[in-house]
């Protein structure tokens, strides 16, 4: 059966087949069948996104990301990938930007916190990595990551019985540097 007289959902499903196999030409030529049949499905736009991140063809994410926010920009996923993709192209101030923007519709989700921590942190902006990686702790008290992120930013000011006992809290609950 073509892909044009399949239900959206069975669509889906072929796409993220496709994606699981690895095949991500195919899954984006699924989404973009999807897309003509359904151009105001901003969750196609979403998916088509994520692949392209994984691609590494961030303008072509960014782009789909764009216009998802621009019709919806309370989308959380999309901000939160669209951070990513900033941070992965250097662009930091946008990545801050889009996890900021995330953290105001979602201000439970800790991982936009530790993320936009670790953007503070190589932006050499440790109070402010420090505050996000605490809040991420806070929010999730068995962040094994955000412990380990913010021993390096004690360790780098100086702080290093607080470096200490976030390093080894972060070794108890199982991180292992790399």
């Amino acid at each position: 059966m073509s892909s044009d007289k399949l239900s959206i959902d069975d669509q889906y499903s072929q796409a993220f087949g496709q994606l699981e196999f690895g095949e991500f030409d195919n899954a984006i030529d699924t989404f973009n069948k999807i897309i003509l049949q359904y151009p105001d499905k901003l969750l196609t736009y979403y998916h088509r996104s994520a692949v392209y991140n994984v691609l590494e063809d961030y303008d072509k994410a960014i782009n789909d990301l764009n216009y998802v926010i621009e019709k919806d920009p309370r989308y959380f996923d999309a901000l939160y990938l669209r951070a990513h993709v900033h941070d992965n192209i250097e662009q930091y101030e946008n990545a801050i930007h889009d996890f900021t923007t995330a953290i105001q519709i979602n201000p439970d989700h800790e991982d936009s916190y530790f993320y936009r921590g670790e953007i503070y942190f190589k932006l050499n902006l440790y109070d402010k990595a420090i505050e996000d990686f605490t809040q991420s702790i806070t929010l999730r008290q068995d962040n094994e990551k955000a412990y380990y992120s913010r021993s390096l930013v004690y360790k780098i000011t100086n702080q290093n019985d607080l470096a200490k006992k976030d390093y080894d809290r972060s070794i108890e609950l199982g991180y292992r540097p790399e």
